[in-house]
């Protein structure tokens, strides 16, 4: 997908609110935060920043003050522009925010083209990467060996053999292998892990992150398959592996 990088919402360009998206989501629905959580990453990032200008003058209480207006802002033009939405159901009295479709199109944007030959060479390091998880033998120490890779469809600009692209879009079709390992470390998991780092602990999510790591001009995409034009689709298939160790 091509953005207009002239473009602003809310008199804030969309290039800054790119950064801001990448910076405070992760490239998945499932995944969500708050004004509060985005706040104190946002003064973090700050605090680490000045700390390396010697002798900073700064307030920290206005200091947030201002962060906390520029969250706002950032938040609402992203509401605005369709890039995130408010998370249901609500926790704890706390408002939270997950990434949508169109926000993980702009979180995988890139400022930079690739030639389609460069795009080439990723996708198939991609598909081998798939062939090499699903040769994991099963393992109750290994949570990547419970889901198996179907298949990986392929579509968007490279399919449309384009010369340069932003990125690569593709859907990966992951299943789980053993339901009764998957369930006993999704409950372990969920007992003892923090709300807002279930979704990105879970078995699927480390798998996806492994087989796309390193690889800059993969973009995963999480829209329905049936919205994808069948002339710009290309479908690779895996064999799915119950090995166990």
């Amino acid at each position: 997908m091509k953005f207009d990088w002239s473009a602003s919402i809310n008199n804030v360009p969309l290039t800054e609110l790119r950064l801001f998206l990448r910076w405070n989501f992760s490239p998945s629905e499932i995944t969500f935060d708050s004004v509060d959580g985005i706040l104190d990453r946002e003064l973090r990032r700050k605090i680490n920043t000045l700390s390396k200008i010697p002798h900073p003058q700064w307030d920290m209480e206005k200091e947030k003050a201002k962060l906390q207006e520029h969250c706002q802002l950032f938040i609402e033009a992203l509401l605005a522009g369709g890039f995130i939405k408010v998370f249901e159901p609500q926790r704890e009295d706390i408002t939270y925010y997950t990434i949508t479709e169109l926000g993980n199109h702009l979180w995988h944007s890139r400022l930079r083209r690739y030639t389609h030959a460069a795009a080439e060479k990723q996708l198939n390091i991609l598909l081998e990467n798939c062939r090499m998880h699903n040769a994991r033998k099963l393992s109750a120490d290994d949570p990547l060996s419970f889901c198996s890779i179907r298949s990986v469809t392929v579509f968007g600009s490279y399919m449309r053999g384009e010369k340069e692209v932003g990125d690569v879009d593709v859907i990966i079709d992951v299943s789980i292998r053993d339901k009764r390992l998957y369930d006993k470390y999704m409950r372990k998991m969920i007992s003892t892990t923090p709300l807002y780092q279930i979704a990105t602990r879970s078995p699927e999510v480390q798998v996806l992150r492994h087989i796309k790591k390193g690889l800059n001009i993969i973009g995963l995409s999480t829209i329905p398959l049936e919205a994808v034009p069948v002339e710009e689709v290309a479908v690779y298939k895996f064999t799915e592996c119950t090995m166990r160790a």
